[in-house]
């Protein structure tokens, strides 16, 4: 499971959570006691916004029922397109515990892993929510691209 909440990092650089995140956090806590979990820290600047998560849905849409059935599917079709990613990794048990463990928190999907002599190689689908603004946006034009090859036409941004 995964949660994201913001902070204000103030001016003495301490963390202050709103109010209305306290019961996600909480919640969270108390379902993992005696558990690790992982926090990610990141600039707001870095993240994509929900305006334009909404406009990618929405161009997803534009493909229905021509070409997909659902969004869902085309969200499939276009992450395994423009976000797969194969790593190798030297099979060292200890190295390959910390790397898959860096690959789940960035991968959506693990599609295969195979022995390459001595390596291991996993092919992988990069999650959305994982994107920059930069490779959101890069990611975002890609699928406009190919919506625009088949005639679709979508409204601006």
């Amino acid at each position: 499971m995964e949660i994201e909440v913001s902070i204000f990092i103030d001016k003495e650089g301490k963390p202050q959570l709103l109010d209305k995140e306290r019961p996600l956090i909480k919640d969270f806590y108390s379902k993992r006691k005696g558990q690790w979990a992982v926090m990610v820290l990141r600039d707001e600047e870095d993240i994509r916004s929900n305006n334009a998560n909404k406009f990618l849905w929405a161009c997803y849409s534009y493909f229905i029922p021509d070409n997909f059935d659902s969004t869902d599917e085309v969200h499939e079709y276009f992450t395994r397109k423009f976000l797969r990613r194969d790593s190798l990794f030297e099979s060292d048990k200890t190295n390959l515990q910390k790397e898959l463990e860096k690959l789940r928190k960035e991968a959506r999907r693990i599609i295969s892993a195979k022995i390459i002599d001595d390596k291991i190689e996993i092919v992988w689908i990069k999650s959305t929510t994982r994107l920059n603004k930069k490779q959101f946006s890069e990611y975002t034009e890609n699928v406009i691209r190919e919506g625009n090859q088949l005639g679709i036409e979508f409204p601006e941004q």
